[in-house]
C-alpha cells in the first residue's frame, strides 16, 4: 500500500523539482518501488541512487557528489535523518505506516489488521516545499546574498510556527474534511 496522496505529491512537486530518488536499499527493490511510485518515468526518470552506489551508507556524500556545482540547493525529503549528517536542507518527514499498529503485523496475522486512517501528511508536506522553493527563488529575485542553508533554515523556522498555528486551530474545527477545506482555500489563495 502507497501513502495516500502519494501521486498528487509527485505530480505537484515535479513542476517545481527535479526529484531523484536516494535510497539504501538494493538497486532491484528500489526499481521495484520506483514502478508502482511512477510506472511512466515521469517523475524521476533514471534518477535513481541505490544502496551500491553509496558507499558506508552516506547519502550526503553522494548527493554532494552528484550535484557537484550546487548541491546546497537541493532538499532531501526522508523520514531518517541519521544518514543525512545534519544537512540543513533536510525536509524530515513522517514515516508512514499501513496499519494502525505495526505489531498486528508481526503478531497478529491478517484477522487483527486495520489500515491506517487517511494519512494527509504529504499534502501538507508538498505545500512546505513549494513555499520553500518560492522563497528561494524571492531571494534570488531580489539578488539577496544568503546561503541556501540559512535561507532554508529561516523559511523552515517560520512554516513550524505557521503548523503550531494550524494545529491549534484544527483542535478547534471538529471536522476533519473542513478543516482541510479551510487550509486548501487559504493555500491555493496564497500559494497557485
Amino acid at each position: 500500500m502507497l501513502r495516500h496522496n502519494h501521486k498528487r505529491f509527485l505530480e505537484v512537486l515535479s513542476e517545481y523539482f527535479e526529484m531523484h530518488l536516494f535510497t539504501l536499499r538494493t538497486r532491484r527493490y528500489a526499481q521495484a518501488v520506483i514502478e508502482h511510485l511512477d510506472p511512466e518515468g515521469r517523475f524521476f526518470g533514471d534518477r535513481l541512487v541505490s544502496r551500491e552506489e553509496i558507499p558506508d551508507g552516506d547519502k550526503f556524500e553522494v548527493m554532494k557528489k552528484a550535484f557537484p556545482d550546487g548541491h546546497e540547493h537541493v532538499v532531501a525529503v526522508d523520514d531518517s535523518k541519521e544518514i543525512w549528517h545534519d544537512m540543513p536542507n533536510l525536509v524530515l518527514i513522517r514515516s508512514f505506516d499501513f496499519f494502525q499498529d505495526p505489531r498486528f503485523v508481526l503478531v497478529g496475522g491478517p484477522a487483527r489488521c486495520f489500515p491506517c486512517r487517511r494519512d494527509d501528511y504529504l499534502i501538507g508536506t508538498a505545500h512546505q516545499l513549494i513555499h520553500v522553493h518560492r522563497k528561494f527563488f524571492d531571494y534570488h529575485d531580489k539578488d539577496e546574498r544568503k546561503s541556501t542553508a540559512e535561507l532554508f533554515v529561516k523559511i523552515m523556522r517560520d512554516l513550524e510556527v505557521i503548523e503550531r498555528a494550524a494545529a491549534m486551530f484544527r483542535e478547534l474545527v471538529q471536522d476533519e474534511d473542513q478543516f482541510w477545506s479551510l487550509i486548501f482555500k487559504q493555500l491555493k489563495d496564497n500559494v497557485v
